[in-house]
């Protein structure tokens, strides 16, 4: 059976990259900014809660695949790296919201910028769990061939 946590996983990261990403225009533009008769903060908004809505589902699905694949993936370090840094970017991502509704705007942009590294840092973690071969790693020089869903001895 296929993992899970990938099929619904980019969903939260898109919203969330494209939050950060229109925040911050909104930022360098003005928080007024419209786009073909689209208010830009407005959808910002709409896109971090949705990508804050929905994490906990990949979270889940996650944790589910990892206990359905673990024997498959020896890289039990990288997934705790993974896990770590994703949900540091979640809380980053919840607080930015939580401090953009309370009227902070630039302690809200803070924590979603430091949210976003933290999503580039936990999906450099993801892909070496699912492409061991690309980092030089000492497991790849005991034997470990590459599946479809991970790494098998």
């Amino acid at each position: 059976m296929h993992p899970l946590h990938p099929i619904i996983v980019h969903f939260p990261i898109a919203c969330f990259v494209l939050s950060t990403l229109a925040n911050f225009i909104g930022a360098v533009l003005g928080p007024d900014l419209q786009i073909a008769g689209i208010n830009l903060a407005a959808h910002a908004r709409l896109l971090l809660w949705i990508g804050v809505s929905v994490s906990p589902i990949a979270v889940v699905l996650g944790a589910v695949d990892h206990v359905r694949f673990r024997h498959e993936w020896p890289g039990a370090n990288d997934v705790v790296h993974h896990a770590g840094w994703m949900g540091c970017a979640l809380v980053l991502y919840l607080l930015s919201g939580l401090l953009r509704e309370a009227g902070h705007f630039m302690s809200a942009l803070v924590a979603e910028a430091t949210g976003f590294v933290c999503l580039i840092v936990g999906g450099l973690a993801a892909s070496r769990i699912v492409y061991p071969h690309t980092h030089r790693q000492r497991r790849s020089r005991r034997g470990i061939a590459q599946t479809s869903v991970g790494m098998k001895r």
